[in-house]
């Protein structure tokens, strides 16, 4: 309906100037009963869609992140719960959402900032001196924890910054891919940004068009042209020459790709398979990410951060409580590591900032552990998250853990797990195997083998397959309707602004007032920070505060809380110490 295509409209307009396209592929209504038991609680109700998307979901429909939103309520004042940094994770990406919105706009504003969050951003909070183009009485920036009666519509310079420090640590590696234009919603036509059949380009609509090579009016291309400037293989209407790097590699586990010299668009995003040897064999691939120590270390602490020694893992991890170690079982007991797989449970640095980067109510504990004579000191954090739900505290799948040996599940196991295949004779020496299995050839050289002359790639490079260049992201994003009685008449569908307490207040107006500004955004909602990959969750709040913007939790805490030795969000924060039974160890446990 005319709602529907609104809200896509303006939610692909959000995110159109950070080169991020929206793609609906599909919609599902729930009007006979729910796939999954839906009750009062977020985190159960988020966890069972969780597991409903990858045991039902997935396997019917090719989609980056879905979405349930429900006319049911939850428990006291929560409005919504989501993952954080989570859009190409199997089993996370996605959230669950209690519709309270009429608003084509609002809607859209609330879908732009939930995709926001899955997508690796932050909330705009004052401590981060965002720059936003949009004046508050307009609503704002899509990203800020609050919001008046008039929704965000553009994202801050932090949103921007957040969304390229996500992809360049491969929170993105999904969304290089363009989805069949026929397995859209909504059906074909010219103006969606999707080149379709009977169509040789499509810029968008006439108004948002800004290409020169492509007629907005017919979707063809201008007189003289070969291609349009929407592929980055093409360069003035014309093809770029093949073996030119249209898309650069985000790390030693990413490869890089080429234009063929035939398509306007760059091939599809590969990266090195699971399990090979990166950072001079300290660790291996993973996702196409190299997942080191110092490298989780550094996007926990800061650039100087480390690993810390294995004595620190060993003390810690074993203990099997909230602060160290190896998983959950599914009552929510935490699990002892066993020894062999210290090196797989909570991350232990040394060094750093004095606060994480990653803004949230968490939990820092510092440990000084002696050993053989020396004293070392090495923090950990528990992030406040919820029930069941993986971390950045965590140890990264594909960590290594030992000679030949990396972690998988929080068990330090054999990398032969991950099938790597040798390449050498495979590839005929002039390339290596990718994601797929396929080789990946040097420049120089041509797919399937790597044996005659050609422009590099893989396998993929010999299908007429149109993917985007490293600034432009496809999200492509299902919908799941759980609607309860007359709300499916009023009420579409609902993705709301995530962390630790996204809220909606209450409306102030008496009776006989006149409605408030865009009619059906009824109350002011304001939301609490969150960290990646997390839940986000938003709840009902009361009362306001100046300019009849509503506060997070946090903030209604004084002041005076403030040191600097405080954590980078929140206000709220305490340190206390308490020996431990082992003498050679101390603990101190630092919370905001």
């Amino acid at each position: 309906n005319s709602s529907m295509s609104g809200q896509r409209r303006w939610t692909r307009t959000f995110y159109r100037p950070l080169s991020v396209r929206v793609a609906l592929t599909g919609l599902e209504i729930w009007s006979d009963q729910d796939k999954i038991r839906v009750d009062k609680s977020p985190s159960d109700t988020l966890n069972r869609f969780l597991e409903w998307r990858t045991r039902e979901l997935l396997p019917r429909l090719r989609h980056d992140n879905a979405q349930l939103i429900m006319g049911e309520s939850f428990d006291g004042t929560t409005v919504g719960m989501a993952s954080q940094s989570s859009m190409c994770s199997k089993d996370r990406s996605g959230g669950v959402n209690v519709d309270h919105l009429v608003s084509v706009l609002g809607v859209a504003s609330t879908i732009a900032h939930e995709l926001g969050h899955n997508l690796g951003m932050n909330h705009d909070t004052a401590d981060r001196r965002c720059q936003c183009q949009n004046e508050p009485r307009l609503g704002g920036c899509i990203m800020e924890p609050s919001t008046g009666f008039m929704p965000g519509q553009l994202f801050s310079s932090c949103s921007a910054r957040d969304l390229s420090l996500s992809l360049l640590h491969g929170g993105g590696m999904c969304l290089f891919n363009v989805p069949q234009p026929e397995k859209l919603l909504g059906g074909p036509r010219c103006g969606n940004l999707y080149v379709e059949k009977g169509e040789e380009c499509d810029c968008g609509l006439l108004d948002e068009c800004n290409d020169p090579c492509c007629n907005a009016t017919t979707c063809k291309l201008v007189p003289g042209a070969q291609c349009s400037s929407d592929g980055i293989c093409c360069d003035n209407c014309k093809l770029r020459t093949g073996g030119w790097m249209c898309r650069q590699p985000l790390g030693e586990c990413d490869l890089p790709e080429h234009c063929t010299g035939a398509s306007p668009y760059c091939p599809p995003n590969v990266f090195l398979q699971n399990g090979e040897p990166c950072e001079e064999g300290a660790s291996y691939c993973y996702s196409g990410v190299c997942a080191s120590f110092n490298t989780q270390c550094q996007m926990l602490w800061g650039p100087n951060s480390t690993r810390a020694p294995s004595v620190c893992f060993s003390s810690v991890n074993k203990q099997g409580n909230k602060y160290g170690n190896c998983g959950q079982m599914p009552n929510g007991t935490y699990i002892p590591c066993p020894s062999k797989d210290v090196h797989c449970g909570r991350l232990q640095c040394q060094g750093g900032n004095d606060r994480p980067l990653l803004g949230t109510s968490a939990e820092i504990l510092t440990t000084k552990v002696k050993f053989n004579y020396s004293d070392f000191v090495c923090r950990g954090t528990y992030f406040h998250l919820g029930d069941d739900v993986s971390d950045p505290a965590m140890v990264a799948q594909g960590t290594a853990c030992g000679l030949g040996k990396a972690c998988w599940n929080q068990r330090c196991q054999d990398v032969s797990l991950f099938g790597v295949d040798d390449c050498q004779s495979k590839c005929n020496g002039h390339g290596v195997c990718n994601s797929n299995k396929n080789c990946h050839c040097d420049v120089g050289w041509a797919p399937p083998d790597c044996r005659s002359t050609g422009h590099g790639g893989s396998r993929a490079y010999l299908n007429s397959h149109r993917t985007l260049d490293k600034t432009g992201e496809i999200l492509q994003i299902r919908l799941i309707l759980a609607p309860r009685d007359k709300l499916l008449q009023h009420k579409y569908w609902r993705l709301r602004r995530e962390g630790l307490g996204d809220t909606v207040a209450p409306s102030n107006d008496t009776p006989g007032q006149a409605p408030t500004p865009l009619e059906g955004y009824l109350q002011p909602p304001t939301y609490l920070p969150e960290t990646r990959p997390s839940v986000a969750h938003k709840d009902l709040s009361h009362g306001t505060t100046q300019g009849g913007r509503q506060p997070r939790q946090e903030d209604q805490v004084s002041d005076s809380t403030h040191s600097s030795d405080a954590p980078l969000l929140g206000t709220a924060w305490k340190s206390t110490s308490k020996p431990v039974t082992q003498p050679v160890t101390s603990k101190s446990v630092t919370q905001y």
